[in-house]
């Protein structure tokens, strides 16, 4: 039977050679289609779903409005937003701040042998937030401390040497070297985060800019913001306070 079958479906394609190639190219190219479709929406809804908190975890998006009535959304907010946050509503369990501050010139002991690498800044909670693999240190103290910082795994380049732990770096305009606290694994690709260095927050806590953000600074959206909620909180609720 499947012979017959065969040998009916190459005489068609014989006879109706055009016809039929049309039909193969139109049905190889929707297949195809369909299946770049669902890998898209596959890697879409897995989108920082690596966290075990995923489905607590949100990040703070502002809404502006200018004189016109136009209203515009900004995924950062002012640092008081971010910190009040969290004092002002119960159902918040962590806030954390970070994000990109520039690029910079670290070296280990030579400044000739710097490397010209985007700069982050993140919260203390940042371990307790996010599950990203920890190669070395202690996720809940690593970013506490001012000059502190966490390295990506690929950032150990800059030691030449896998053991960076405890060893000290220095980023060109601060005042004094970091010591490094954390490793972390390489980020997956389908996370938001993605950096080489963090320093800790509490490291720019004398920066001038800084100082002024967190004594009046209520419209700046300077600060990317990840919210962590209570296991009982409702999103909903918190996002009409």
């Amino acid at each position: 039977m499947l012979q017959n079958f065969l040998y009916t479906a190459f005489r068609n394609f014989r006879r109706n050679g055009l016809y039929t190639a049309l039909n193969l190219t139109g049905l190889t190219v929707g297949f195809a289609g369909f299946l770049l479709l669902g890998l898209y929406i596959t890697d879409e809804l897995r989108f920082d779903a690596m966290h075990t908190k995923a489905d607590r975890i949100f990040r703070l998006v502002e809404a502006k409005t200018d004189a016109d009535g136009k209203t515009s959304r900004i995924a950062a907010t002012s640092y008081l937003a971010a910190e009040r946050g969290k004092q002002d509503l119960p159902e918040i369990a962590e806030t954390v701040k970070i994000g990109a501050t520039g690029r910079s010139n670290i070296y280990v002991s030579d400044p000739r042998q710097a490397f010209h690498v985007q700069v982050w800044h993140a919260d203390s909670g940042f371990g307790q937030v996010f599950d990203f693999q920890w190669i070395a240190g202690d996720r809940n103290t690593a970013l506490v401390a001012p000059y502190s910082a966490v390295l990506s795994q690929g950032a150990r380049r800059l030691f030449g040497t896998d053991q960076v732990a405890g060893k000290t770096l220095t980023i060109e305009g601060f005042r004094q070297p970091l010591t490094v606290t954390g490793v972390l694994a390489d980020f997956p690709k389908n996370s938001s985060i993605h950096f080489e260095i963090a320093v800790s927050t509490s490291t720019y806590e004398v920066n001038d800019f800084m100082i002024k953000a967190k004594a009046s600074n209520w419209t700046s959206h300077n600060f990317p913001t990840w919210i962590l909620l209570q296991p009982d909180a409702d999103p909903a609720a918190v996002e009409a306070n």
